[in-house]
């Protein structure tokens, strides 16, 4: 008969991802086969195994652009960067459900989270789900789940969800790497340093570090938004909406639509319709980025009682429909590294950035030329960031500078030619950004760039090889970053870091990546395997 069919060897394979009701069943047409002594065509295949995904979309820093990207055609320069939120979408190997509802369980390890949820194709759009766990609230991912499946449901219809799951369970695992959430308490209890090297060795996919009041102490990267949107690309691919295969980024098409989804869950998740960009950059990577029009999603997300006026076919062709905003593919030159710091602080944007509006709106012609200038300010630094990149063969030229120290750059002539001149003139234009950036803060009366944390990025501009320092997307009290010339001023930087007595900062290992959205199942899986159980 040939060992190929012998059911041992697919009772080895239930650990590649086979329920055992599914190998029963296999063994039991296989014994019938073999008792009628090979009557009939053949013997029994097994069916192919039970479905998994894993995506992974990555974590952003905003380096220009911070309130203005909120207003069409004002622009944002996001990169992505080397930490990534984590979805793996599998069907459940040993629960069944029994009824005409899809269960989706979702586990948090980091926060020791099991959530039951319910979705009903027969209720309308908004309130099709239900959390049926007792126990905590994940609005996250709720929201995701609310907005997401109908969407689903309106692309592939209701059968196909369910020949996707085969009437199974839909497990959910979400993981995030450990830069979003600040490592200072565990380093402090493990005894160790607060330096990268001493973050790089922690496990992956840690408990997050809490505050005093119960928050989360997160470090500014759009953990919200990487989370959203791995969850929906992880949705949308394991119900066939999109194709992913190992490994495999977006294509336009995918992305367009993995895009208006999770803007639609995080909009909703958030209670607002913000800017879009940490959203955007966690699906195409770094890139300079223009603004959706709110309209779009305007009527066509749920209230918060889940009620809406609209039908999910009407929300869903609003919602993968074409929208009008701008992504433009970026890299930062070769030459120039981003760093980031955590400083273990918190800010509550959405306040923040109700109250810089409202003082744009009711600041006058003052306001509206600041908000202007600083308009124009970004959109320079960004064309000469744009043309430095896309110069080669001037590597070595920059590297020679990295001794060089651009303190008080606005101060200094600007003459000569060749790189001294650019990397003088690009110092220049963040300066000015930052500078003006801190005048909106101080006008509408909001902590864009606190004292601690102008101390900070003034200290700096000090190091040599430090080109640009500032308070990513909103600011406040979350990170700061710092763009350095070469591996040499990094490692002067982080120095520093580690000197300052005023307050605690402390470099995270994670880099600039330009990849946005992508399969991920190879690294997830090596990541898992050494987390930690806690």
């Amino acid at each position: 008969l040939g060992s190929a069919y012998f059911p041992l060897r697919a009772c080895v394979r239930v650990m590649a991802g086979y329920s055992l009701s599914s190998l029963f069943s296999y063994i039991r047409s296989f014994l019938e086969w073999f008792f009628s002594f090979g009557k009939g065509q053949g013997p029994p295949q097994l069916p192919p195994p039970l479905k998994s995904v894993v995506v992974s979309a990555p974590g952003k820093v905003l380096v220009c652009g911070g309130y203005l990207v909120l207003e069409q055609p004002n622009i944002g320069v996001v990169l992505s960067l080397g930490s990534r939120f984590y979805a793996k979408v599998e069907t459940a190997k040993q629960e069944d459900t029994t009824d005409d509802r899809i269960v989706f369980k979702v586990i948090s390890p980091q926060f020791k989270s099991t959530l039951l949820y319910a979705y009903d194709p027969t209720k309308p759009y908004g309130s099709s789900i239900e959390q049926i766990s007792m126990e905590g609230k994940n609005p996250y991912v709720e929201c995701t789940l609310r907005v997401a499946l109908p969407i689903i449901q309106h692309a592939i219809g209701m059968e196909g969800m369910k020949a996707a799951c085969e009437g199974r369970v839909v497990e959910v695992t979400i993981r995030g790497d450990n830069d979003f959430y600040s490592q200072q308490d565990t380093l402090k209890q493990q005894g160790l340093e607060l330096s990268t090297s001493a973050l790089a060795s922690l496990p992956p996919f840690g408990p997050p570090t809490k505050h005093a009041d119960g928050g989360i102490a997160k470090t500014g990267l759009g953990s919200s938004a990487a989370l959203v949107t791995s969850l929906v690309g992880g949705l949308l691919t394991y119900f066939d909406m999109i194709k992913l295969e190992k490994g495999a980024v977006l294509t336009p098409e995918q992305a367009r639509q993995v895009h208006n989804v999770a803007q639609a869950c995080h909009c909703y998740a958030q209670g607002k319709i913000g800017s879009g960009f940490d959203v955007s950059s966690a699906v195409y990577g770094s890139q300079r980025y223009i603004r959706f029009s709110p309209t779009y999603l305007k009527g066509n997300l749920p209230e918060s009682d889940g009620s809406c006026d609209k039908t999910g076919s009407e929300v869903s062709s609003a919602i993968l429909g074409k929208w009008d905003n701008s992504v433009s593919p970026f890299s930062m030159p070769s030459y120039l590294h981003v760093v980031l710091g955590d400083v273990c602080g918190g800010s509550n944007t959405p306040s923040m950035v109700s109250k810089v509006l409202k003082w744009k709106k009711e600041g006058g012609q003052e306001a509206l030329d600041l908000w202007n200038e600083l308009g124009n300010a970004n959109l320079s630094t960004f064309e000469l960031l744009s043309s430095l990149a896309q110069q080669s063969g001037h590597e070595e030229d920059a590297l020679s500078l990295a001794s060089e120290v651009f303190e008080h750059a606005e101060e200094k002539e600007l003459s000569g030619s060749g790189m001294k001149k650019d990397l003088l003139d690009l110092a220049q234009r963040f300066s000015k950004s930052r500078r003006l950036l801190r005048d909106v803060g101080i006008a509408a009366d909001v902590p864009i760039e606190p004292q601690e944390q102008c101390a900070l990025l003034d200290y700096s501009m000090k190091v040599p090889g430090v080109v640009a320092a500032g308070v990513p997307g909103a600011g406040g009290y979350d990170a700061i970053f710092a763009i350095c010339i070469g591996d040499d001023a990094v490692k002067r930087l982080k120095q520093a870091w580690s000197e300052w007595e005023h307050n605690t900062v402390c470099a995270l290992p994670c880099l600039s990546r330009d990849c946005g959205l992508c399969e991920d199942s190879s690294a997830y899986a090596e990541k898992a395997a050494k987390a930690s159980t806690f």
